[in-house]
């Protein structure tokens, strides 16, 4: 259990699972079928979005805002500090260096291709109403846009939040798309997830965005996820052998009873849960439970810290035992980033009434739940089952070297990259994954 606080780093650089696995640049044009549903349900994609050629959407653009008379209106300069430029500046250098097209993908590998006045185009987009975006250039735009806020020197703006103006913050954007609050909440914190996981100069960083939106709100279903599990440990291929001992002489690897599978659980974070710091993904994951034992009664707890807001905590009789998350990488792949144990404490309630001076230390609860399972191989193959399920080609592994928490100070034990290596690099290679060295990420295709 993490009880300290990641050090500061900049964007991990997850790679580009299309350069690792194909050797060459490919521009993704489709979500994984699910994923696509999901964003098509919620108006990320396509709604009201015209089929004009962008010369006439730059057209239109420039028409709408002349007419409300902001096409003179100034707005800092995406990388001059300290300088000013009109729409009108901005939108004569888009029309020299134009998109392809107004499609999230085209606004995609503009980005790549042209950063510099996909800059530009960005402002505009996140300086004016959202209604004359849409109606101009479509709503992907705006997800574009979105997604790219954590570069652009905006007003307001902190590195983990949201950058866009207060005039045109993304409420009025959620208003004006007809989102809840706990979809805009669940934007908000997708948009935190990619301006610290996904490097500003990916390819795919706005699809990413999306695709995490749409992971972030279907990503709950603990039932579903509980008999996903339970299933996966009937297979004999994840029991262990368990050393011998003097009371347990015959003890060894074998297929778990069904009475055991049973007593499994798996739970997810909740959708549109905050970030800790704009680093570590802070999930409302809590467990507490009471009890009696000779006497005294006694509180145990479990906190949970993800990493992503994409997680899942393998449970045993309801107490926690070890915790997977992970992130969309591009829109085709999904990436592990976080792989560990979990550890409760446990309190002694009576001794705290009856001695209500004496300093109590928390006595930490041994995890009896993972003896005889290989749960790193299991957790491993439930998100791949999951990835699957929705349609992503692609699976990886955070190597050690661009683990977040490297360095700090776990319980008091230091963080090594020996002790990393072991956790992510070892259990990557012993699963069948293979490093892309220029990102140190492990990638194996899902089957």
């Amino acid at each position: 259990m993490r009880t300290d606080r990641p050090l500061f780093k900049p964007p991990v650089n997850l790679g580009n699972s299309e350069l690792c696995l194909s050797g060459g640049f490919k521009n993704i044009h489709s979500f994984p079928p699910l994923i696509a549903l999901r964003l098509e349900a919620t108006g990320l994609l396509g709604i009201e979005k015209n089929n004009h050629s962008i010369e006439n959407a730059m057209i239109q653009l420039e028409a709408k805002l002349s007419y409300t008379n902001k096409l003179n209106k100034s707005v800092k300069h995406p990388i001059e500090k300290d300088t000013q430029m009109s729409l009108r500046k901005i939108l004569q250098i888009v029309r020299e260096h134009p998109p392809e097209g107004t499609s999230i993908d085209k606004l995609d590998k503009y980005s790549y291709t042209h950063p510099l006045a996909a800059s530009y185009l960005a402002t505009v987009v996140l300086s004016v109403s959202p209604k004359i975006t849409i109606d101009s250039i479509g709503v992907e735009s705006i997800t574009w846009a979105l997604a790219r806020a954590d570069t652009l020197p905006l007003p307001n703006s902190a590195r983990a939040g949201i950058k866009v103006p207060k005039t045109n913050d993304f409420s009025n954007i959620a208003s004006f798309l007809h989102y809840s609050d706990l979809e805009a909440k669940i934007m908000n914190v997708a948009m935190k997830l990619n301006s610290y996981w996904i490097k500003p100069d990916s390819p795919f960083r706005a699809q990413t965005l999306a695709t995490n939106y749409a992971l972030i709100k279907g990503h709950h279903d603990n039932t579903q996820n509980t008999r996903e599990i339970q299933s996966l440990i009937s297979n004999s291929k994840y029991a262990i052998e368990i050393p011998g001992s003097p009371t347990r002489p015959n003890a060894k690897a074998g297929t778990f009873s069904d009475k055991r599978i049973s007593k499994f659980q798996v739970y997810s974070t909740s959708p549109g849960a905050g970030y800790d710091h704009g680093r570590s993904f802070n999930a409302n994951l809590l467990f507490t439970r009471q009890y009696k034992n000779n006497g005294n009664r006694y509180k145990a707890t479990y906190p949970c810290f993800c990493d992503t807001p994409m997680a899942v905590v393998l449970a045993y009789k309801e107490k926690p035992q070890a915790i997977v998350s992970f992130l969309a990488a591009d829109p085709k792949t999904i990436v592990i980033a976080q792989l560990q144990g979990t550890r409760g404490f446990e309190e002694n309630l009576t001794e705290k009434v009856n001695n209500p001076g004496l300093v109590q230390i928390s006595r930490p609860i041994k995890t009896r739940g993972l003896i005889g399972l290989d749960w790193q191989s299991l957790l491993i193959d439930f998100v791949e089952s999951y990835a699957s399920r929705l349609g992503f080609e692609r699976l990886g592994i955070l190597g050690a070297k661009s683990n977040p928490w490297l360095g700090s100070n776990r319980s008091g034990t230091p963080f090594t990259q020996e002790i990393a290596a072991r956790r992510y690099d070892d259990v990557a290679k012993k699963t069948g994954f293979t490093l892309c060295d220029n990102s140190n990420t492990y990638y194996r295709a899902i089957s």
